[in-house]
């Protein structure tokens, strides 16, 4: 129960902050796409691609890694983090000024080369981050503070400070800014009320916790493969005014993945501790964790999917209309994505992260080879496809070795709530199509909270009838926490 209720509250502060985050982050994305227009949000979304790989050469999985082991002994948080800030540092030395040459060789010193230039900078935000030392100790009221400060600094910034196409290069420095700032405000805390704090370059030390780091940097270099592949191949391949499109519907994938991530962060602590405890505890533990990542983010996917026309209209207006059907593939993508979430966290958290890294590897390998195939003749329709295709092989596989390497079983699982999704907003975009009501044709809004609000509650009731939801032993852990 203590355990339930450190949860909860974890989850909490968590969840304040990512609606916090949600709100800001789709208030950002609205602002800026309508305020640069297509064609410069292309733009700051194509260099936002190639800081997403920058970032992965600059973390190396030191983020996954030191959880799991402050998670496994709170004595070497002093140590660990000093040593992982040097190596930090010194890649973040080697990645910038690549990453400005890479600039100028794509952007032939325009628009391009000095945006990206600008959001290299914040790399230097990144290597400060330190997320991982207040999960590790499971205080997340903390990372909960930073993860509420800085989309608030950034929604502010991008609402007075963003009016037209001439301020990309404002809108490419907002979120390095935020960054900076309140990850720099988390390292005083640590400092003072954690541990001491003090950078180590000590190559020695680096050398044998880099090669269990390594793998799962891969796995996060997989990630980005899926999160970013499909936009620079776009950039190179359709108008910059698609890429834009593309980057705009992306946005929104991105908010519906947040939820499991968020439970990621949760969870991940709690799975590790469990690594050598006997199966019945751990089959319980995943099986709160899977239930809670696909109930709680499944019905947004599945909103987003059924509604697509309506949510663009809403969100980014009749600049980025296009396809509504690519969004709906995104969103079953993100639903893919939400089971690997939970998935990867058990693999990572039990000792298996290198198969975890090979799948993940071998699923983003097939993700490049299926965009470069299918973009250059289906465009948005097949950057969208790559990704849902190579995510549910990903999927296929890391079921098959949770239920084969670690006896836990999760089929029966995910074809409940899935099957529950797709009857269930089916059914609700069924009569949204019988029902003819002026209002609700010129209104998106109306649809999304009439017909998606609507289907979520059913969708919420009938998980608590089936037993997959227990509202009884959540209100016990809220009334004690």
């Amino acid at each position: 129960m203590m355990d339930g209720r450190r949860i909860l509250r974890n989850f909490l502060s968590l969840t304040a902050a990512q609606v916090v985050g949600f709100v800001c982050g789709l208030a950002t994305t609205i602002v800026l796409a309508r305020n640069l227009g297509p064609d410069s949000f292309g733009i700051l979304g194509f260099g936002q691609a190639f800081i997403g790989f920058a970032g992965i050469a600059v973390v190396l999985g030191t983020d996954t890694y030191g959880t799991r082991e402050i998670a496994r002994d709170r004595t070497c948080v002093g140590p660990l983090v000093g040593e992982i800030l040097g190596l930090r540092i010194v890649l973040a030395a080697l990645v910038i000024p690549a990453l400005v040459g890479v600039a100028f060789a794509v952007g032939h010193g325009g628009v391009v080369t000095r945006v990206l230039s600008l959001q290299a900078l914040g790399l230097i935000g990144t290597v400060v981050i330190l997320d991982f030392v207040f999960q590790g100790v499971q205080q997340m009221g903390a990372i909960a503070v930073r993860q509420t400060i800085a989309p608030l600094l950034v929604v502010a910034g991008a609402a007075t400070l963003v009016h037209g196409p001439g301020d990309v290069y404002i809108a490419a420095l907002l979120p390095p800014v935020a960054v900076l700032s309140t990850s720099l405000w988390l390292m005083r805390r640590m400092h003072r009320h954690i541990a001491p704090l003090r950078v180590r370059f000590d190559r020695r030390a680096w050398a044998g916790w880099i090669r269990a780091a390594l793998p799962i940097g891969l796995g996060g270099l997989s990630i980005t493969v899926f999160q970013y592949t499909d936009v620079l191949m776009l950039g190179f391949a359709v108008p910059q005014a698609d890429v834009g499109r593309y980057v705009a519907l992306g946005r929104l994938y991105i908010v519906v993945v947040s939820v499991g991530n968020l439970l990621v962060a949760v969870f991940a602590p709690v799975l590790a501790q469990l690594g050598t405890a006997e199966i019945g505890a751990r089959r319980a533990a995943y099986r709160h964790f899977a239930v809670s990542v696909l109930v709680l983010a499944g019905p947004a996917a599945s909103l987003l999917a059924v509604f697509p026309g309506d949510a663009v209209r809403l969100f980014f207006g009749a600049g980025y209309t296009t396809d509504p059907a690519v969004l709906s593939i995104i969103m079953l993508s993100a639903v893919a994505f939400t089971v690997t979430a939970a998935t990867s966290a058990a693999l990572v958290a039990w000792d298996d992260q290198l198969f975890h890294a090979k799948a993940l590897g071998t699923a983003a390998a097939a993700n490049v080879a299926l965009n470069a195939l299918l973009i250059p003749h289906y465009g948005l329709w097949g950057a969208a496809a790559a990704t849902l295709v190579s995510l549910l092989a990903l999927v296929a596989v890391e079921v098959r070795r949770l239920a084969r390497r670690h006896d836990i079983a999760q089929l029966g699982l995910l074809v409940t709530v899935t099957g529950l999704l797709a009857v269930v907003f089916g059914l609700a975009y069924v009569v949204r199509q019988a029902v003819a009501l002026p209002l609700l044709d010129r209104s998106p809004l109306a649809t999304l909270v009439l017909f998606g609000g609507g289907a979520g509650v059913i969708f919420l009731g009938l998980t608590a009838a089936i037993g997959l939801v227990e509202p009884a032993r959540l209100f016990r852990l809220v009334r004690r926490a």
